[in-house]
């Protein structure tokens, strides 16, 4: 063992070919994973997600190789679709439908707050010397692997709060389980005054199915047919109304390989823009919030375009990713109110799962557009903002569902 830095160290240098890898993974998960979140149960997956995610994070900085490193985080990518989206839906069925409009909005506040993090553990942890090697450089364990396990233990710790949380009780009473959801109510309500849970003023909950797929699906037979059926019933409703114009929406996702200080800046910004969001959207319906955003985002791309120095282009960047950040968890939050808990996760999966290939076209379209000069890109970026701004055009109002 030694503490001294290798001379040749063995680095791995994430590409863009890791990104879309981890991004493909995403998208091929997406409708698996929202399947079993709305007929399955909520924190199974939320906690067996992010437990199997975490372990994966942690061994891809043991990687000694990219085909390794670029195993764990394709499964990585496969295996966070499923509990971020499930998340979403879980954090929100807790609310009633006033507090549900910015409960998925506050999640993104800590997303965005655990990017700034990120970057700051970043900056912390990968400049150092460390370094660690076991028989004669085969195993090299330095400051950068640290970092990606580092990563991994996060989650795994937030796997461990995560299990002293209940079962969705609104989810329970999908499956009319309506006795355990009472007990679950009980025990909210005894956390939150100190008092006995006798106290609590309800005794029963009614017999009232919430959905009736989800109760169709739990009285099928668990054979692999049964399942692909249930699955494919489970999808339908998403593409019939009220539910379909629900789904026209488009997400980006930009990434920023600036310096660690520079995206520290960046998610920063994107947490000061939630966090207004947060309170705005007690006063303004989703809707009309993703019009001024997308407007807003529109103006920053153009005066992009002029941008001549350093400061201008940081602030124009940081109220981009801002804006958007914003407008994302907006979507969502519309996402979560417009949707009934039976296709609630089904939702939020196929909103990533439009954010991911978005991400990955980005990937392939943005090289190619470079060669052109460094305007393409923009005006690109500026083309589908502006189609996200018409587009938000056919998203129902949120006003009745969160009276």
């Amino acid at each position: 063992m030694s503490n001294k830095p290798n001379n040749k160290p063995n680095v791995i240098v994430p590409d863009k070919e890791q990104i879309q890898q981890r991004d493909s993974s995403m998208l091929l998960s997406g409708f698996i994973w929202g399947y079993l979140a709305d007929v399955k149960g909520r924190k199974k997956i939320i906690i067996y997600g992010y437990m199997a995610d975490g372990i994966c994070n942690v061994l891809s900085g043991f990687s000694q190789n990219f085909e390794t490193l670029l195993f764990f985080k394709f499964l990585s990518g496969l295996i966070v679709c499923g509990p971020y989206a499930t998340l979403m839906a879980y954090s929100a069925e807790f609310y009633g439908a006033s507090g549900r409009t910015k409960i998925p909005i506050l999640v993104g506040l800590s997303v965005s707050f655990g990017c700034v993090v990120n970057a700051a553990l970043a900056w912390l942890v990968i400049p150092q010397q460390w370094s660690i090697v076991l028989w004669d450089g085969a195993f090299v364990y330095n400051s950068w692997r640290i970092f990606l396990s580092l990563c991994g233990v996060s989650t795994l710790i937030g796997v461990c709060c995560l299990s002293f949380f209940p079962e969705s009780p609104k989810f329970l009473m999908t499956q009319n389980r309506n006795k355990d959801a009472l007990e679950i109510f009980k025990k909210i309500y005894s956390i939150n005054t100190g008092l006995p849970k006798d106290n609590y003023p309800i005794y029963a909950l009614d017999d009232v199915s919430l959905n009736n797929t989800t109760t169709e699906q739990s009285k099928c037979q668990s054979g692999t047919k049964a399942s692909l059926k249930n699955g494919i019933r489970q999808m339908k409703p998403m593409f019939l109304n009220p539910n379909l114009l629900s789904n026209f929406n488009m997400t980006f996702i930009v990434v920023s390989n600036s310096m660690y200080m520079y995206s520290i800046i960046v998610s920063a910004t994107s947490c000061i823009f939630v966090l207004c969001a947060s309170v705005i959207v007690n006063f303004l319906q989703h809707k009309y919030l993703l019009f001024v955003g997308y407007g807003c985002s529109i103006l920053c791309l153009v005066a992009l375009i002029w941008s001549t120095s350093t400061l201008s282009t940081l602030i124009l960047t940081c109220l981009y990713v801002g804006i958007m950040s914003k407008n994302f968890y907006i979507l969502v939050g519309a996402t979560v109110l417009l949707f009934p808990t039976s296709l609630r996760t089904m939702a939020v999966s196929i909103e990533m799962i439009i954010g991911r290939l978005g991400a990955m076209t980005g990937n392939l379209i943005f090289p190619v557009l470079l060669e052109y000069g460094c305007v393409a890109p923009i005006i690109n970026l500026i083309c589908f903002t502006l189609l996200c701004l018409l587009l938000t055009y056919f998203l129902p109002s949120t006003n009745k569902h969160a009276a």
